[in-house]
């Protein structure tokens, strides 16, 4: 399990540096993934779940938490 940090808040260079990528990622495709859900599945209507996405954005350039996904990698070979 690797921890991948959202935001710049690590001490660390390198997880500092993959916490920025991983925060502009985040940005970018948060809105894609949550209209189709909060529009079919929860029923909100399009400027509520824009203005939800521009509230969770904020909340994670925020800094103050220090949030942080866990990721598993996995990968394999195909057999000869």
């Amino acid at each position: 399990m690797y921890k991948t940090p959202l935001g710049e808040w690590p001490n660390d260079p390198n997880l500092k540096e993959l916490g920025k990528w991983n925060l502009l990622q985040f940005d970018v495709g948060l809105e894609g993934f949550a209209v189709q859900l909060l529009t079919n599945v929860m029923g909100m209507s399009l400027p509520e779940v824009q203005l939800f996405c521009a509230q969770v954005r904020a909340a994670a350039r925020d800094g103050r938490a220090h949030s942080y996904y866990l990721h598993k990698l996995v990968y394999a070979q195909k057999p000869s």
